[in-house]
């Protein structure tokens, strides 16, 4: 009876060798690579959005909301209390080594303080704040850039507050593009070419975004537009040298996602309080 136990082991030994053959021959298992929600909603949807690999923060006035990616999921909001006066109108942010780090100011107020705030991106609690004290113009945006912050205060001009629809380019033209250092001191500012301001109008530049290929894409207030611009060789004045249509998007927040490797940006639908996907 010595041999039956042979017999199995041999039987086992043959299947086993067969079983890693076929294995061997098939050809290696793919899965597509995951893709973003092409659109969801957020309750804060209204002035700004930041991306990166696993998030997408949506910022409102007050308040952010942090998405997961791939489902919309809403994970965490952040609300500051109602005696909370840090915070007063928040606009464009960036996601940069954990941290959301987001323009903002206290406008409409006059004269008008603009700051930087920074929260933890997984607890939404903020962290520090970097003041600009009181200048013309709020700070609305902010992106980091070649080793640079870069960004803009917004002239809104005097009319905004009570009859924005009767300004012109000329009423806002005190708007700059700023480059900044790490710690946020100003090093040089650009103006804007007359023609986009009329383009703005009635209000102006608000956010903007680096694309992949380096340039520079401005959004207005409510315009379906982003409009692609240079830095001059020499001059002070940026160059404006294309406008694209944004079916999708209303104005205000657009995002680049660096974290993936097609040339993709998250918008925001302002009305629907809806982050879209656009390529």
């Amino acid at each position: 009876m010595l041999w039956w136990p042979r017999v199995l082991a041999c039987v086992a030994l043959s299947a086993s060798f067969f079983l890693a053959s076929e294995i061997s021959s098939r050809p290696p298992a793919t899965y597509p690579s995951p893709d973003p929600t092409q659109s969801f909603f957020s309750i804060d949807a209204v002035q700004g959005i930041a991306v990166d690999e696993r998030h997408v923060c949506a910022l409102s006035g007050r308040n952010v909301s942090r998405h997961d990616k791939w489902s919309g999921m809403a994970l965490t909001r952040s609300a500051p209390s109602k005696g909370d006066a840090g915070i007063v109108h928040l606009n464009g942010g960036v996601i940069h080594d954990g941290r959301l780090i987001a323009a903002h100011s206290d406008w409409p107020a006059l004269p008008t303080r603009s700051s930087v705030e920074v929260w933890n991106t997984e607890t939404l609690e903020r962290v520090r704040t970097y003041s600009f004290g009181t200048r013309r113009g709020a700070f609305t945006r902010l992106d980091r850039h070649a080793g640079y912050w870069w960004g803009a205060f917004t002239d809104y001009g005097q009319l905004a507050r009570e009859h924005p629809l009767e300004q012109t380019a000329r009423d806002f033209a005190g708007t700059r593009l700023v480059k900044m250092s790490d710690e946020f001191a100003i090093l040089r500012t650009w103006t804007y070419p007359i023609g986009l301001l009329e383009r703005f109008a009635p209000m102006s530049n608000t956010r903007g975004s680096r694309g992949p290929d380096s340039r520079l894409y401005l959004t207005g207030y409510d315009q379906s537009e982003a409009y692609i611009v240079t830095l001059p060789s020499t001059a002070n004045e940026l160059v404006w040298v294309e406008t694209v249509d944004l079916p999708k998007i209303e104005g205000q927040e657009i995002a680049w996602d660096r974290s993936v490797e097609s040339a993709v940006f998250h918008g925001v639908n302002r009305s629907r309080r809806q982050i879209d996907l656009a390529q």
